[in-house]
């Protein structure tokens, strides 16, 4: 009973059992031989017809799942030496070789380059052809103007040869504006412009635009002898504002010569025109 018992609970107690039994230096019945003899065919046969377990399968880990957050490294990170650079410095010849080659390329710049003369250039090449130019406006004439349009003229005061248009530019007059004035020797034929004027506003409350602008002796001159020639004035405007743009538009006015309008680093007179001669 204690065999079959113990063979029914675990076969490890039965072969311990067994060994118990045999140890005790007796002879075993031959019925006890033959019970241990047909458990442990029992156990062999079991083995034997046992249905075979398949094999456990391993779980594949997930592509998309998140990896565990790395663990931050304690050691400190060296960086590796750098070399500092040591300071090398030009020889005397060297720098009067560069000092040379600055002076031949400083004549190029644009602010050492000759001035053009205003005449000359053409509409598309002057560099304030973007600004908000008004249309050009006949001023003044030597001969009284007939038809419709005659008493929009006045005689220049005292004896002055020609007639001036009583109001240009619309008579916006109030706000700064920059203004081109041009002469024209014939009617049709290209106008050349010989000056500018850039002014802060003014009324009219006495006088004439013409004292305003043309206020320069100078100028007046120039004006008389061109009219007493038959020559023809147009003016032009157009309205400064208080802006970026405006600033680099009348910077870039002092790279032009106009003929009346003086320098006083080159000349101390207007320049007569050829094409007046």
């Amino acid at each position: 009973m204690m065999a079959i018992c113990y063979r029914e609970h675990d076969e490890t107690l039965l072969q311990n059992y067994e060994t118990e039994v045999r140890a005790r230096g007796t002879t075993v019945h031959k019925d006890l031989e033959a019970l241990f003899g047909n458990l442990r065919h029992t156990e062999t046969d079991d083995m034997e017809t046992a249905p075979s377990t398949p094999a456990r399968l391993v779980k594949i880990p997930s592509l998309t799942k998140p990896s565990s957050p790395l663990k931050t490294s304690t050691k400190p990170t060296v960086n590796p030496s750098r070399n500092s650079r040591t300071t090398r410095f030009k020889s005397k010849h060297e720098r009067m070789i560069n000092k040379r080659n600055e002076e031949r390329l400083e004549k190029y710049k644009l602010k050492n380059l000759p001035k053009l003369k205003r005449e000359n250039v053409t509409q598309t090449n002057f560099m304030l052809n973007d600004a908000p130019w008004s249309r050009w406006q006949l001023a003044i004439t030597p001969e009284s103007p007939e038809g419709v349009e005659s008493h929009l003229w006045q005689k220049r005061r005292g004896d002055l040869t020609g007639y001036r248009k009583t109001e240009i530019c619309n008579g916006q007059y109030q706000k700064p504006a920059l203004y081109e004035f041009a002469v024209q020797t014939h009617e049709h034929c290209k106008r050349y412009v010989v000056y500018c004027k850039c002014n802060k506003g003014f009324t009219l409350d006495k006088g004439s635009w013409e004292s305003r602008l043309l206020n320069n002796t100078d100028v007046r001159n120039e004006v008389e002898d061109v009219l007493k020639k038959g020559c023809r004035i147009f003016v032009r405007h157009f309205p400064l504002r208080k802006t970026s743009a405006t600033t680099n538009k009348m910077a870039d006015l002092g790279h032009y010569d106009y003929a009346w309008r003086c320098q006083r680093s080159e000349r101390i007179s207007p320049r007569q025109l050829q094409v007046l001669n």
